[in-house]
C-alpha cells in the first residue's frame, strides 16, 4: 500500500533529522526534515524541527517561518506555548541583530514582535535601552516595568538603570535618582548609575 510506504517514509526522514540535530550535525538534519516535509506537507513536527534547526544555524527568519506554520498547523495547547516561546527568542535574535547594524527602527519591530509571543525579559530591556536612546521616555519606563514585572534572567539593575534615565529626561531629578540608586545595587550597572548620580547631585 503506498500511502502507507509515505507514511513510513516521512516518518523515518524525521527520526533520521532528530538524531543528527542531536549530534548537531545541523545540515544534514535540515535535509532530512526537508525531506519529511516534503512527503508530508501537514506534519507540524517537521516544522517544528525544522525551525529549531535553522534557530541553531543562526538564521532566524527561517525558523520564524517554520514555527508559524506550526502554529497554523495545531491547536494543541502546549505545542503552542513552546513555538510561542521559540518565536519570541528568534524575534528578539533578530532584533538584537539590528541593534548591532544600527536600525533602531527595524530593532524595534522585531522586538515587539518578540514580546507579543512571549513576555520575554531581555526583549523588554533592549527595547528600554532603544527608547531612551531615543528620548522615547514613557515608552522606556514601560518597557523597563514589563522587564521588572517578567524577569526571569534579566538583573534588576538595567530596567532601574533605564527608568533612571527616562526620568532624569523627563526632567523627574528625585524619581531618577530613585532609580539610580536602586541600579547602582546590581555590580553591571553600579559604575554607571553611581556617574548619573553625580550628574544630578
Amino acid at each position: 500500500n503506498n500511502a502507507i510506504a509515505i507514511e513510513k517514509d516521512y516518518r523515518m526522514f524525521y527520526q533520521r533529522g532528530v538524531a543528527q540535530k542531536k549530534t548537531r550535525n545541523l545540515e544534514d538534519a535540515k535535509n532530512s526534515f526537508e525531506e519529511c516535509l516534503k512527503l508530508n506537507k501537514n506534519f507540524y513536527g517537521g516544522y517544528n524541527a525544522l525551525g529549531g534547526v535553522y534557530f541553531q544555524m543562526g538564521d532566524y527568519t527561517e525558523a520564524i517561518n517554520n514555527f508559524k506554520k506550526v502554529l497554523k498547523l495545531t491547536d494543541k495547547a502546549n505545542i503552542q506555548k513552546k513555538v510561542k516561546k521559540n518565536l519570541s527568542l528568534a524575534y528578539a535574535k533578530l532584533g538584537n541583530q539590528q541593534i548591532t547594524n544600527g536600525n533602531s527602527t527595524k530593532a524595534i519591530e522585531y522586538l515587539n514582535k518578540s514580546v507579543e509571543y512571549n513576555k520575554y525579559d531581555a526583549a523588554y530591556l533592549s527595547l528600554a535601552r532603544l527608547y531612551s536612546e531615543l528620548a522615547q521616555w514613557d515608552k522606556s519606563i514601560t518597557a523597563s516595568e514589563n522587564a521588572l514585572k517578567h524577569r526571569s534572567k534579566i538583573t534588576k539593575g538595567g530596567p532601574y538603570y533605564y527608568m533612571g534615565l527616562s526620568f532624569k529626561g523627563k526632567g523627574n531629578t528625585e524619581k531618577a535618582k530613585e532609580m539610580f540608586n536602586k541600579a547602582k545595587s546590581d555590580v553591571t550597572y553600579k559604575k554607571t548609575a553611581e556617574y548619573e548620580l553625580t550628574l544630578l547631585n
